[in-house]
Formats: structure tokens, C-alpha cells, sequence
């Protein structure tokens, strides 16, 4: 069953720019693409970044995982994988299946 139209915009967005950003073998997308892919303005970018960064240092094991943007106009995510965005995506589903139980 797919819980993604639960998800709100926000939430949706980060999940988004993850799967883009994991996606991409050197883990690299340039701002304007994200922006145009998504529809997101620059104030959304980086809101979302600082809550993506605040979840991936949650969810982080070994390894720290964050997403910067040293190069202007380049998000990198560093230690991005697959399994941190299924694992990510499985406690947002975990928490709207216990929602829609209520």
C-alpha cells in the first residue's frame, strides 16, 4: 500500500531531494535543478536542507551523513545511500500506519 500522498509537502520534498541526491553516483545535484525538478524556491532549499541534515544525523550509524553545499549551487550528500532513504522512509511509514490506526 503506498502512504506517500500522507506525507506533507514538506516532508514529501525531503524525501524527494534524498531519493535525487542517492540516485546520483557521485551524490551531487546543482540547486537549480532540484529547484526546477521539485518547484521549490531558494527559502525552501534551505529550510529543507537544515531538516534533512537534522534526520540524517538521527538516523546515522557509523558513519555521519549530512548534505552541504561548500560549492555554491551544489548540494553533495555525504555518506548518502539507498539505505538510509528506505530507512528513513520506513519510520515515516511505520508512524502513518500507527496515525491511521487512531
Amino acid at each position: 500500500m503506498y502512504y506517500d500522498f500522507m506525507l506533507n509537502s514538506g516532508d514529501s520534498a525531503c524525501l524527494s531531494i534524498l531519493m535525487l541526491l542517492a540516485k546520483e553516483p557521485s551524490h551531487k545535484a546543482k540547486r537549480e535543478s532540484i529547484s526546477e525538478k521539485l518547484g521549490l524556491t531558494n527559502y525552501h532549499l534551505n529550510k529543507y536542507l537544515v531538516i534533512m541534515n537534522e534526520d540524517l544525523a538521527t538516523v546515522s550509524e557509523n558513519e555521519p551523513s549530512f548534505i552541504d553545499e561548500t560549492t555554491k549551487g551544489t548540494f553533495v550528500g555525504h555518506n548518502i545511500t539507498t539505505f538510509i532513504n528506505q530507512k528513513n522512509l520506513s519510520i515515516v511509514l511505520t508512524a502513518i500506519k500507527f496515525i491511521s490506526c487512531l
